[in-house]
């Protein structure tokens, strides 16, 4: 055997060790779906996309959206939108910006009078209070600014707005150079106030995020009813005729009251509380009158505090109903 039969072929090519990011399947998938959707994705090796593909599925970003982005020559790099939003997540901040003036162009080696050049201060909310009181003490706005805010420095030079054979580039879509100057100030001024995120972080970020989408609210009505289904397959028979009976003694009151009757105003004081409890909790309903007429048409003509939780299963059932049927 020759010893040029002894190299793999780019099919036969192993692939990277994926035991520590992921299953290997689900990660070769996201791979495949990488080199296809993603603008520049016949551009990335293999080790590229094996390592993109791990990521999202390290952090749950999405590549295709506001994740991050998967260079050729860049490697990954976190989407601006991404990491402005996990920082205010992790602490709240303000953003001031100024252009370098001379003597700070002169500082950091910015002698190109068409360079652009601007600096970011994040003050974040948490130290707001000392910026106050360094201001109480009589410091100057921009001095006590200067001295506890996180700094950063964005610089777009001639070559960044200039393509390889000499052509004037223009600045990304919707944007203008003086802003790309200042997201980058903005980049390094939260490293410095907020650190770099972690995997951990950024998966937490990703996992509140994908509660909002339609998919993520879906998602949580089926688990809540799969739960609400279990919880009541683990009672007896004699637990749940006493339950049952309960409830309608509840719903009916005494037996000289009919349906529905006020006792003691309860109704006016406690549906408000429960309907906003579970328009928070199950995304189906809309409103407070979506609510409680919805439970009216369940039977539950009354809320009370006895028997809201009967009538909360009830409506996140009849809210998985009408999901499952594209209804609303």
């Amino acid at each position: 055997m020759s010893e040029k039969s002894l190299v793999p072929s780019g099919k036969d090519k192993p692939k990277p060790n994926l035991s520590v990011w992921g299953d290997s399947d689900e990660v070769d998938a996201i791979k495949r779906r990488l080199q296809v959707m993603l603008p520049n994705g016949r551009q990335l090796t293999d080790d590229q996309l094996y390592a993109a593909a791990q990521y999202a599925k390290l952090t749950g970003l999405d590549p295709f959206s506001t994740g991050f982005y998967a260079m050729p020559k860049g490697g990954i790099t976190l989407h601006y939108a991404a990491l402005v939003a996990w920082a205010q997540d992790k602490g709240p901040y303000s953003d001031r910006y100024q252009p370098l003036t001379e003597d700070e162009r002169i500082d950091h080696g910015v002698t190109d009078g068409e360079t652009i050049a601007f600096k970011c201060y994040i003050m974040r909310d948490d130290r707001a209070d000392v910026l106050g009181t360094y201001m109480r003490a009589g410091m100057p706005f921009n001095e006590a600014l200067d001295f506890l805010a996180a700094k950063g420095i964005g610089i777009i030079t001639k070559s960044d707005r200039t393509t390889r054979d000499g052509k004037k580039m223009d600045p990304p879509k919707g944007w203008t150079w003086e802003r790309v100057a200042k997201k980058r100030a903005l980049r390094d001024a939260l490293k410095q106030s907020h650190g770099v995120p972690t995997a951990a972080e950024l998966r937490e970020y990703s996992r509140r995020v994908y509660q909002d989408t339609a998919e993520g609210r879906l998602e949580g009505l089926e688990q809540q009813a799969i739960e609400i289904i279990d919880r009541h397959s683990q009672m007896t028979d004699q637990e749940r005729r006493a339950q049952f009976q309960n409830h309608v003694t509840i719903m009916r009151g005494e037996v000289e009251s009919g349906i529905g009757d006020d006792i003691d105003g309860e109704f006016t004081d406690y549906h408000e509380e429960f309907a906003q409890h579970v328009i928070d909790t199950i995304p189906f309903y809309r409103n407070a009158t979506h609510v409680i007429s919805t439970a009216a048409g369940l039977g539950f003509e009354r809320i009370t505090e006895e028997v809201s939780e009967l009538a909360y299963d009830e409506l996140a059932k009849y809210a998985k109903q009408q999901a499952d049927q594209g209804t609303e």
